[in-house]
């Protein structure tokens, strides 16, 4: 008896572990403003990576647009958001606005703005900038402090 217990335990942790979900390609759009450059997809789907899902613009259009791999069954909210660059700085300008991915079709989306646009080949961050005058530039205009009178 001892021995059919351990059998049928053993032949149903094979049937567990050879039990695989089925996963479907859906091909997610956003319609970005005019001055997004580049646009990266992150979800779920890549375990919230802001850099691993870049989009591919579509020709003469505000659309961008990727293919993605999800369960054929969502049983809960399947969340993504969209982001201007790789990196969270970019994300949308309402950080709450999540899309949701909850029922097969869904696929389009509109992102107002973005809290910041990244260029690519230029580091964000702020820009410093250095002047030299020459000496015999003259000012027309000279910043005077305020006076202040206290009583």
């Amino acid at each position: 008896m001892k021995k059919n217990y351990s059998l049928m335990v053993l032949i149903a942790l094979f049937a567990i572990a050879n039990v695989s979900f089925a996963e479907q390609t859906v091909k997610l759009r956003v319609q970005v403003p005019d001055t997004t450059m580049v646009v990266y997809a992150t979800g779920g789907f890549n375990n919230w990576s802001t850099s691993a899902t870049p989009m591919t613009k579509v020709r003469d259009s505000l659309i961008f647009e990727t293919d993605i791999t999800v369960p054929d069954r969502v049983e809960d909210d399947y969340n993504f958001k969209f982001l201007a660059g790789p990196d969270w700085m970019f994300e949308q300008a309402d950080p709450a606005a999540d899309f949701t991915y909850g029922a097969v079709g869904f696929t389009g989306a509109v992102v107002n703005a973005f809290q910041r646009y990244y260029t690519p080949g230029i580091p964000p961050g702020d820009v410093k900038v250095n002047v030299m005058v020459p000496k015999t530039t003259t000012f027309r205009f000279m910043y005077q402090k305020p006076r202040v009178t206290l009583r």
